[in-house]
């Protein structure tokens, strides 16, 4: 499965919780990542060590193409630009808030079923991941602070609200969009997704386990963004 998170990093998300102490929104948003990521794996694991005590049942699944579950595949963006030392373009895509995408592995998961191999085999973009939600930032700005000439900084365009939401969310459907374009056997132009040929005929490789490929996008905000006024970063969620 693909996984997108899409984590808010504006200013809002600095302040901390309340009856806690050093933990701000983002160390929640943060956590609730982790605790999501560590719930998938634990599912792929459990399944996978199933089939490998059921020799039979893994091998009805396999006559239909299916079988061990490859390990999920986690991209993080951030609604607000993350390394601002560098350039947007050189730091990463999506003016910088596209922080992890799909790892070279992505396009060649199970591309022979017959060689087909638990997941704890295939390579993972997890290193990747955890290290940049570990250095996921909110923006650093306070409504109302005035500026060498005396007068209110206004939000950063880059600092995320509303319209770094509506970037991030725009990115994250686009990449799953176009991933799902790579597997011309289940993506039929006017007509959707037809995995029935697919799965039928196991014998075309990698391509019936991508028939099924399931996905989602899972926004992790306070929603500030959407209720703070327009000189705040606030505005209506519009894809």
């Amino acid at each position: 499965m693909i996984v997108v998170f899409v984590v808010d990093t504006s200013p809002s998300m600095r302040q901390p919780l309340q009856d806690t102490v050093g933990m701000s929104k983002l160390d929640l948003a943060k956590m609730a990542v982790e605790d999501i990521i560590r719930g998938l794996n634990k599912r792929i694991s459990e399944h996978n060590t199933y089939l490998q005590q059921q020799p039979q049942h893994h091998q009805n699944l396999r006559t239909i193409g299916l079988g061990f579950s490859p390990n999920d595949e986690f991209l993080l963006l951030s609604t607000g630009r993350q390394h601002a030392k560098q350039a947007a373009t050189a730091a990463c895509g999506a003016g910088g808030r596209l922080l992890v995408g799909y790892g070279d592995h992505s396009h060649q998961q199970s591309a022979d079923s017959s060689n087909e191999q638990p997941a704890a085999n295939h390579h993972s973009n997890v290193d990747s991941f955890q290290k940049e939600l570990k250095c996921l930032q909110a923006t650093d700005w306070v409504p109302g602070k005035v500026g060498p000439n005396n007068k209110p900084i206004p939000f950063p365009d880059d600092g995320g609200g509303s319209a770094g939401l509506n970037i991030a969310l725009s990115v994250g459907l686009q990449m799953l969009s176009r991933y799902r374009l790579n597997f011309r056997s289940t993506e039929n132009y006017g007509m959707g997704r037809l995995p029935s040929p697919a799965v039928l005929n196991p014998s075309g490789g990698g391509a019936a386990l991508h028939a099924i490929q399931p996905a989602c996008l899972i926004v992790i905000t306070d929603g500030a963004c959407l209720s703070s006024p327009p000189g705040e970063g606030g505005g209506p969620l519009q894809l």
